[in-house]
């Protein structure tokens, strides 16, 4: 969705026109998608901030009825595996 977006910003002159140009057979923003998925990785991998905010809305809100409600252990364990994995991939 995020490349879509982005496509959308440069078909209206808003971010750069390479990201509005589409594959001709896939009618895909291929440079927009790519962009965004490596923008997504370094994210995902660099920052775990989603255990982390999961954590503190866990905290918050109760949930909505009928969903599926782990214990809020959970993202703090995935929070500080993630961490200790980061801390171990930069100590090697």
């Amino acid at each position: 969705m995020a490349s879509r977006i982005v496509y959308g910003m440069a078909e209206r002159g808003q971010s750069p026109a390479v990201f509005a140009r589409v594959n001709g057979r896939t009618h895909a923003p291929l440079e927009a998608t790519a962009v965004c998925s490596a923008l997504v990785l370094v994210l995902a991998l660099w920052f775990p901030l989603v255990n982390q905010a999961l954590w503190k809305i866990k905290g918050q809100t109760a949930p909505p009825p009928g969903s599926v409600n782990y214990p809020r252990a959970v993202p703090l364990a995935g929070f500080l595996s993630s961490a200790a994995l980061l801390a171990l991939r930069a100590a090697s």
